[in-house]
């Protein structure tokens, strides 16, 4: 799982991190999904002479990742504002099929914890609820 990317440009950056870390929890939650720890993934890209981690959000270079980590899957997530609104968009792809498998997404408020609740809805899609 990378990063966040905020779009919105309209949260700190620890407040990203911490978005970041709630959503992996909430991926994890149950055992649906297995989530790789974000430091592996940091420490995969350095080793790769990546100019960053936080570059890393275009979807190829996600893949490149994913595969080369021995994952099955990647999730991508975005924070993008429009107009008044925030949106939360997660997709999955599934890296055997090159395709993405599910994508979900949640509309609200751009404050922190109003993003809070919209991670929670996209997981819930995500899970099939």
């Amino acid at each position: 799982m990378f990063d966040i990317e905020d779009r919105s440009r309209r949260l700190k950056p620890s407040e990203v991190d911490g978005l970041t870390e709630y959503l992996a929890g909430k991926l994890a939650e149950g055992g649906l999904f297995h989530v790789i720890p974000r430091q592996q993934i940091k420490q995969r890209l350095l080793e790769q002479k990546k100019r960053s981690y936080r570059q890393c959000y275009d979807q190829s270079c996600q893949i490149d990742i994913g595969r080369e980590m021995a994952a099955q899957k990647v999730l991508s997530t975005v924070i993008a504002s429009v107009g008044s609104s925030c949106l939360v968009t997660v997709a999955l792809f599934d890296l055997k099929k090159a395709a993405t498998e599910v994508t979900a997404s949640a509309r609200g408020g751009c404050s922190a914890d109003d993003l809070l609740n919209q991670i929670e809805q996209a997981v819930n899609k995500l899970r099939g609820g």
